[in-house]
């Protein structure tokens, strides 16, 4: 009688102590952010709590379960294409950002419509190599190279808000060789 009675009680305290189970109609949730990580002395990504370095992706969702931000790491340093999305129905890809051994290798930015609005690969931190952007309707508006010093080198196009041309010109290494230039652009001797 008394193991009924014990029964009875512990049933009532984990069935009566349940939380609310959301519904359709209880309002909206707050996004989903998992795994926690932090970022320590050594300059590597863990899991609060754990001794070795993270190794997977640390995810946002929205209330829907939507993915809204999604950073992979291994070893501790980011590593793969971290992606980030607009709230919205769905969800609208704004940016790209591709990592190698935690150091930034490509950056791809996108207009609220999904068009590409800039994309450039990465060196030490800084643009380097063929680097481009687009109006919001897909028509190109820049492309150049940049060198190591970050400057143009070969050939570089470029117009400004209103599309007029600014740029149809070769470099040589930031020095202005040929080609289509700004009215008020005066060439270094």
């Amino acid at each position: 009688m008394i193991r009924a009675i014990f029964f009875t009680a512990f049933v009532f305290t984990f069935v009566g102590c349940k939380k609310d189970q959301p519904t359709a109609d209880s309002g909206p949730k707050t996004p989903l952010s998992k795994p926690k990580i932090e970022v320590r002395e050594d300059g590597l990504a863990y899991e609060v709590g754990a001794t070795t370095p993270f190794t997977g992706s640390v995810k946002k969702l929205d209330a829907k379960g939507q993915l809204l931000f999604e950073r992979p790491f291994t070893a501790g340093k980011r590593n793969g294409v971290e992606r980030r999305f607009t709230p919205g129905n769905p969800p609208v890809r704004e940016l790209e950002i591709t990592w190698k051994d935690g150091e930034k290798v490509l950056h791809i930015d996108y207009w609220p419509n999904g068009q590409k609005k800039r994309e450039g690969p990465m060196r030490n931190g800084v643009l380097f190599g063929l680097v481009q952007k687009w109006y919001e309707d897909g028509a190109l508006r820049f492309r150049a190279t940049y060198d190591e010093n970050f400057q143009w080198h070969g050939h570089a196009y470029d117009r400004d808000d209103d599309r007029n041309l600014m740029w149809n010109a070769e470099f040589n290494h930031g020095k202005y060789i040929s080609g289509h230039h700004p009215a008020d652009f005066v060439p270094k001797p």
